[in-house]
């Protein structure tokens, strides 16, 4: 079907305003972690799941959403995926309990799921040629944008009133894209439709949602309780039938003929490793700017600059620089300065932490995920016939979300764990003798249950050593979860290289 020139721009803004709106929803709310827990009087566990709730569903869903946008057309699965995640995002800032939010928001991610695949198909489909280029680079731009100034938009949405007008915000824009879509994007074209397998989609949700329960669930309660053990159990047996039978069915959910791309393989395996260490950075440096630090929402957003204005501009620079420097080396470099950015943050001292010490490595790290981001997804689909393209990006964002679902999660666990632990053995040290309730209330004040500030009032005579000990307990599992994120950067670098040296010889 031939679009008019200007249609086609108009198409690109209602799409743009969808992709804006998802993207942003993963980080937007890291800020109003504190905030919610204040509200609500949540532990931190269950605040959490504020956030992965949304990415873990929206991460479960993205493949099958892909193919239900094939099967059923991309302009009506996306519009019923604006209309989801719309009225959801109401419900979210209606919510009078922790657990309407969290609901309201892993419905928020179904939504999300289900019209981003149709984002990618509908903005390829009315646009050829060289603007085709241009149209992908601008959505790709609006992502990385969206997912960095989540935080100070965040910050300054709560300022403005509370944590609530983050999920308001969100209702223009969709209502725009919605009215938009309906008089420019054309009619889905009639084709034969085969069957979609929603036994595979079932089995895909249910392990997801059973591995991520078991994970968050084992943490507070202990990975030894009966129903850990069966979520987990539940989670492998899930994944394994899905496997199973997409090996023996007619028409598969996924083609597993990807997995014979090593350039796929490693783009995948290259961005599941960053985007975790991203989704851990957002979520513990802006839970400890604000609960640990004691700076306000607007102003622990605006550390995140740096970061924000790097993957902003570098991917559009880089997109029209891609034929002369290729795509490897800006990779490559990308993934370099992420790794040696994590390595400055264990140098620093967090004791007395400001902006001009957290700049350097904010920049460095968001320059890398801006030279990765472009890259990454121009290799992915080097190889990659055009037929499955749509179930590639699915696949290699199902991978992103899940690992920094996953890392988000573990990082809770050990700020209750390590931090706790190392709190309790300060002020033991300092013999500051503590009954089991005052113990359990520095445990809550470790994990932002409780303002440590505030708290350690509770203690005449102690309270320099009880905020002490609190501070000193999150730095020590923050420092490890930093260590981790090395650990995972290095690996990174290590599997790219591998890969580049002895498996693609033209990678680039």
């Amino acid at each position: 079907m031939v679009i008019s020139r200007d249609r086609k721009w108009f198409i690109l803004f209602a799409m743009s305003m969808a992709f804006f709106v998802a993207a942003i929803d993963g980080t937007v709310m890291n800020l109003a972690v504190v905030w919610i827990q204040s509200d609500f009087h949540a532990s931190l566990s269950s605040v959490q799941w504020v956030l992965s709730g949304f990415l873990l569903s929206f991460a479960s869903f993205t493949v099958a959403a892909g193919k239900l946008s094939d099967h059923y057309g991309h302009k009506r699965v996306f519009t019923i995926g604006v209309l989801v995640f719309l009225f959801f995002s109401i419900s979210g800032a209606l919510s009078q309990t922790t657990w309407q939010l969290i609901v309201s928001r892993i419905l928020q991610g179904f939504g999300a799921a289900l019209f981003w695949p149709s984002v990618n198909a509908l903005t390829l489909h009315s646009f050829d040629g060289k603007s085709r280029g241009t149209a992908m680079g601008i959505l790709t731009g609006i992502m990385g944008l969206a997912m960095t100034i989540g935080p100070p938009l965040g910050g300054f949405l709560i300022d403005l009133w509370n944590w609530r007008l983050i999920l308001w915000f969100n209702v223009p824009l969709c209502v725009l894209s919605l009215v938009m879509t309906y008089y420019f994007v054309p009619e889905d074209e009639k084709h034969e439709r085969g069957k979609i397998d929603f036994f595979a989609i079932f089995l895909i949700l249910l392990g997801f949602f059973s591995f991520f329960y078991a994970l968050n669930r084992g943490g507070t309660i202990g990975f030894n309780r009966v129903e850990v053990m069966i979520a987990f159990v539940m989670a492998t047996l899930a994944f394994l039938t899905f496997v199973m039978h997409e090996c023996y069915a007619k028409r598969p959910l996924i083609d597993f003929t990807l997995l014979k791309s090593g350039t796929y393989v490693t783009s995948v395996l290259v961005r599941v490793g960053t985007g975790a260490s991203f989704f851990a950075v957002l979520f513990v440096l802006a839970f400890y700017l604000q609960h640990i630090v004691g700076l306000s929402a607007v102003k622990a957003g605006l550390y995140y600059l740096p970061m924000t204005i790097m993957m902003g501009i570098i991917p559009p620079i880089l997109g029209r620089m891609q034929r002369r420097v290729g795509s490897y080396f800006p990779m490559y470099f990308g993934a370099i300065l992420i790794c040696l950015s994590f390595i400055y943050f264990l140098f620093l001292d967090w004791t007395a932490i400001t902006f001009s010490q957290l700049f350097l490595p904010l920049f460095f790290f968001g320059l890398g995920i801006g030279l990765i981001l472009p890259s990454n997804i121009m290799i992915a689909l080097q190889e990659i016939p055009k037929t499955l393209t749509g179930l590639g990006i699915g696949i290699l964002y199902t991978c992103i979300l899940v690992s920094g679902t996953t890392l988000v999660i573990l990082s809770t666990q050990i700020i209750r764990e390590k931090g706790t632990s190392a709190a309790m053995r300060i002020l033991r040290k300092d013999e500051v003798f503590l009954t089991p309730l005052q113990q359990m209330e520095v445990a809550n004040a470790v994990t932002g249950l409780n303002d440590p500030h505030l708290f350690a009032q509770e203690f005449p005579g102690n309270e320099a050593k009880v905020a002490y000990a609190v501070r000193y307990g999150f730095e020590e599992a923050f420092f490890l979860i930093l260590k981790i994120c090395v650990i995972v950067s290095a690996l990174v670098l290590l599997i790219f290289a591998y890969a580049h040296l002895y498996r693609l010889k033209n990678f680039s």
